[in-house]
């Protein structure tokens, strides 16, 4: 199933998306500012045991140290990959994919007009 979101429907369905993870999350976003609430979810995703969780950012400095500590120090299951000149957006799990404009970035979410689609995988499939 496919289904086309504005900005509220891709922050709810990300919230959904990460909550639904069984085995892994792959987060990919080139600037990174992490509301308290997104730390909660990724706290609470990465308190089970077996999944893991890949994290995605821009290599030139568009992630707080702050929030890259709590990636790091505060989460068990995580890897994080900083990458020269990422522009993508794409957050993903082993049933949905969610491919976006909107960056993992709190002021993103509350101000700027987003647009992405969710992909879910088919019972069947």
């Amino acid at each position: 199933m496919v289904e086309f979101l504005e900005t509220t429907g891709v922050t709810a369905a990300l919230r959904k998306l990460i909550l639904d993870t069984k085995l892994y999350l792959y987060l990919i976003s080139p600037y990174v500012q992490l509301s308290d609430r997104s730390k909660e979810l990724l706290k609470e995703v990465d308190s089970v045991p077996g999944i893991k969780i890949t994290f995605f950012c821009r290599k030139d400095g568009k992630i707080s140290m702050d929030d890259l500590n709590f990636l790091q120090m505060k989460l068990q299951n995580v890897q994080v990959y900083e990458i020269k000149n990422l522009h993508a957006k794409c957050y993903l799990n082993e049933n949905t994919a969610i491919i976006t404009s909107m960056n993992l970035y709190q002021f993103s979410q509350e101000n700027n007009r987003e647009m992405g689609i969710k992909v879910e995988k088919s019972d069947g499939v």
